[in-house]
Order: structure tokens, then sequence, then C-alpha cells
């Protein structure tokens, strides 16, 4: 596995935020295909000001990076605020 490749454990209840460091909200379901992590549910309510909003974020708009030794990995989406507002709402 890449080093940057999250685990389940990593992403369970994360705060994702936006590429200043401002949350956009937390993992609240991870979504698998076999033994890889194929998206997450986020919670993006408290971000567009809106009462709970689950979307969906594929993988590939994440960038996990670590702090320094032992310290939590940060995640980061790639996607604007409009981009995450376009999301289609998951049950």
């Amino acid at each position: 596995m890449d080093q940057n490749t999250p685990t389940a454990d990593e992403l369970s209840n994360a705060t994702i935020t936006d590429d200043t460091g401002t949350p956009i909200g937390r993992v609240v379901d991870i979504e698998m295909e076999g033994e890889s992590i194929s998206a997450i549910i986020v919670d993006v309510g408290a971000f567009l000001e809106s009462e709970t909003r689950l979307v969906r974020m594929p993988l590939d708009v994440l960038l996990i990076s670590e702090q320094t030794e032992g310290a939590p990995k940060n995640i980061i989406t790639t996607m604007t605020s409009e981009e995450i507002g376009a999301l289609p709402v998951q049950d």
C-alpha cells in the first residue's frame, strides 16, 4: 500500500479540510470495493451552513499527507465549495 493511501482506520471520523485548512466536513462512512476504499461519505452540512448533508467523495479528490512522524494524516479535498455544494446528497 502506498504511504499516501489512507486506511479505513485513518479515514473513520476524520475531518476533511480544504486547501487553506478550513474544515469542510467529517467522514461518516467508507465505501469499499473488496479490500480497497473506493469513496468516502462526508457530512458537509456545517460547511455549507445547512443541516446534515451527506455527500460521496471519491478518493481522487483527496490529498493525504502526514504532518510529522506519528501525527495524524491531513486529509484535504481538492474540490471547491461550489463543487462540494453540487454533489448529490446521499441517503
